[in-house]
């Protein structure tokens, strides 16, 4: 809780919170906690900030993360924080889509029809670029796919294709790669993306869905 009689407008006073540090493998487990519970949680979380809410933590490290005494996970320092319109969210649902379906003339669309690919740039060889970039990710097991590096790699062609950069997509894949990290220290044969993808589906069909398309004309 924000305790205001010692805030003011450039300081923020928040109550004390006294958890575990969210990458304690062994105090976690001492404490009783379920790891797959706990990263199910944090999987939520973070999805939710990206694309419920459009606006997310922008220093998710293990330092800021805690896991308190009733299971809940709990965030301090809000210095740094993301922020995505539901125009770059819906994008980033798409660009989503047409990668898991490895289908790369699609994901280059999405990058043209979101003007982060410059005119005079050819997209067919847009699509070749991506598929190069993200085949041989997919060739990996499922536990060891990386997709904050799979968004790397997406950004790491913009100096290629003369994209402009997008900050709060590199805040993002920044904070998913810690995501990434300590997911794997907890338990290294899940994915944390993986525990999400209840939430993912929900998202895309009530988001990009027919529902949705019908919302949008309405």
């Amino acid at each position: 809780e924000v305790d205001w009689g010692r805030t003011s407008r450039r300081v923020l006073t928040t109550t004390r919170l006294s958890g575990i540090r969210l990458d304690d493998r062994e105090a976690l487990l001492a404490a009783g906690h379920d790891l797959t519970e706990v990263l199910t949680k944090a999987a939520a979380i973070f999805f939710n900030q990206v694309f419920r809410d459009g606006t997310f933590h922008g220093d998710q490290h293990p330092g800021n993360m805690f896991v308190l005494e009733d299971g809940a996970i709990g965030a301090v320092d809000f210095g740094i924080m993301g922020r995505l319109d539901r125009k770059t969210r819906t994008y980033l649902a798409d660009m989503l889509l047409a990668t898991l379906a490895q289908d790369y003339r699609r994901l280059a669309q999405v990058h043209v029809d979101a003007g982060w690919l410059p005119p005079g740039q050819h997209g067919e060889t847009f699509a070749q670029a991506l598929r190069a970039a993200c085949e041989p990710i997919f060739g990996q097991p499922l536990e060891r796919i990386s997709f904050a590096r799979l968004l790397g790699q997406l950004l790491a062609l913009t100096e290629a294709f003369q994209m402009p950069v997008q900050p709060q997509l590199v805040l993002m894949q920044k904070n998913m790669l810690m995501a990434e990290g300590v997911s794997r220290k907890l338990e290294p044969g899940l994915n944390i993306w993986v525990l999400a993808e209840p939430l993912i589906v929900e998202w895309m069909r009530e988001n990009r869905g027919a529902a949705a398309a019908g919302t949008e004309g309405a």
